[in-house]
């Protein structure tokens, strides 16, 4: 795919979210780590000098790119999740079976913090979590809205907060997954 220069916003939209659909691919092709401009720019049709003029970095695409998986899923459990009174185990399935949907948040969830923090200006890092809409206002902005009042808090989960002790495969757990005393299975 080759194009003209985008002029108009809504060109440079569209020049923007096929550079974004070319670097997801590319990045569950080759890993994240791996995602290199010039062959980002080759599979999109913009050449490499021109990516920056859409994007601040290679770690400003992965970004984007996170915070898209990351909408993708909250979607995905919010559906799944709804406003229903879950069992622990039900609900850590959801969630886990979530992420094995999505490796690629997976890979990038890994270098969020070591990696992709890097070559961003606080102004990229910020409008990136603060996009109305995005799953990190809407997880912010939750609490129980939409949800009745059942002293849980908005969880989602029935019975006591869950615990640090829970073993999983002979690993300390951040969930303790057993359900307490006297509960229904």
């Amino acid at each position: 795919m080759t194009f003209q220069r985008a002029r108009k916003p809504e060109e440079k939209e569209v020049r923007r979210r096929a550079i974004l659909v070319a670097a997801r691919d590319l990045a569950r092709e080759v890993g994240p780590i791996n995602l290199g401009l010039n062959e980002l720019g080759r599979r999109s049709g913009v050449s490499k000098p021109n990516i920056y003029r859409y994007f601040e970095s290679r770690e400003d695409i992965l970004l984007r790119l996170f915070i898209t998986e990351l909408d993708d899923i909250v979607s995905h459990l919010e559906k799944r999740l709804g406003t229903r009174q879950l069992k622990r185990a039900k609900v850590a399935a959801l969630i886990v079976g979530g992420y094995l949907k999505r490796p690629l948040l997976c890979r990038l969830l890994g270098i969020v913090a070591s990696i992709l923090e890097h070559n961003l200006s606080a102004d990229a890092s910020a409008v990136q979590f603060a996009a109305p809409g995005s799953a990190a206002s809407r997880v912010a902005s939750s609490g129980n809205s939409g949800r009745k009042n059942s002293g849980n808090s908005g969880r989602f989960l029935e019975g006591e907060p869950a615990t640090r002790t829970g073993v999983v495969e002979g690993k300390e757990s951040a969930l303790d997954l057993r359900e307490p005393d006297g509960a229904n299975a």
